[in-house]
């Protein structure tokens, strides 16, 4: 009799510590059945445990897996999308200013007002200066030239500004010439890019001399000693669907200014353009005094 009450008393116990057990399982499971009988006056307990999907945080179930992949998937996507939304945003805003990149994306706007040492500047409309490969806004009544040009990959001519740069008087006009272009640029001792050479039989040859003949303008041919403003390259416009790797970028054809660039940088900008491209644009500069000794 003392043995069955001390049997009792230690199966009571492991009940006891098998239900906490149980009732501690997450995720969807099937809680243990007991059941209790009496045979040959012992008590007997059996335990049945089914459909069991986690245990402490391990997934037991293939569709146990697939949920957590699910969630883990989104908590990272979540916050990666709002950083390129945002991204983009600024993007836009930034194109809006002018101060974007003079690729095929229109930085048109309008003349808009800018503080500068305490004063409002009035800025020009549709008027853009070149930093590189930027395009930035040019102060209503800036000295200098103004060019109308029109790149392969525009839909209308646009105005570009060109800041007076010499001490005497030159002039700035644009050129367009067939590849192979048959150039050669250098650097002169005041740091800027220069044409040192014309080959023959080139179409910038052949310009070069129907300018000299008379028979053109002057000032519509490549010559040696022109200083080279700028010149067409190659930049690359992420759209929304470029930025999420939809579509790759748009190779556009756009104008790279020279000023306050080392010729290091002006040679990688002209290499990047190929003979798909189309013609080579060029701006240049020539003195008037130059001009009129020839």
């Amino acid at each position: 009799k003392l043995w069955r009450e001390r049997r009792r008393e230690e199966q009571r116990m492991e009940v006891g510590v098998t239900r906490r057990a149980a009732s501690g399982l997450r995720g969807r499971r099937k809680l243990a059945r007991w059941r209790g009988s009496r045979r040959d006056g012992r008590v007997r307990l059996s335990c049945t445990a089914s459909s069991l999907d986690e245990w402490n945080g391990v997934c037991l179930s293939q569709a146990c897996q697939a949920a957590k992949n699910q969630a883990t998937l989104l908590a990272t996507t979540g916050p990666v999308g709002m950083l390129a939304a945002f991204g983009l945003l600024k993007w836009n805003q930034a194109g809006e200013e002018g101060s974007a990149s003079s690729s095929g994306a229109s930085v048109e706007g309008s003349p808009g007002e800018e503080e500068e040492e305490g004063r409002v500047v009035e800025m020009e409309t549709d008027v853009y200066g070149l930093d590189g490969y930027r395009l930035t806004r040019v102060p209503r009544g800036s000295p200098g030239a103004r060019l109308k040009i029109l790149l392969p990959d525009m839909e209308r001519p646009r105005t570009f500004y060109f800041a007076e740069t010499a001490k005497r008087k030159s002039v700035v006009f644009a050129t367009t010439v067939e590849r192979p272009v048959g150039i050669v640029f250098g650097e002169s001792s005041e740091g800027r890019v220069v044409i040192t050479q014309v080959d023959k039989g080139t179409d910038a040859y052949r310009k070069s001399q129907v300018a000299k003949l008379g028979e053109g303008d002057r000032f519509s041919a490549p010559e040696v000693g022109d200083r080279v403003r700028a010149c067409s390259s190659i930049n690359f416009f992420y759209s929304q669907a470029s930025l999420f790797g939809v579509k790759p970028p748009a190779r556009t054809v756009v104008l790279f200014g020279t000023e306050g660039k080392s010729f290091d940088e002006f040679c990688s900008a002209l290499s990047k353009s190929q003979v798909s491209d189309g013609d080579l644009t060029l701006v240049l500069e020539r003195d008037k005094e130059e001009e009129s000794s020839r």
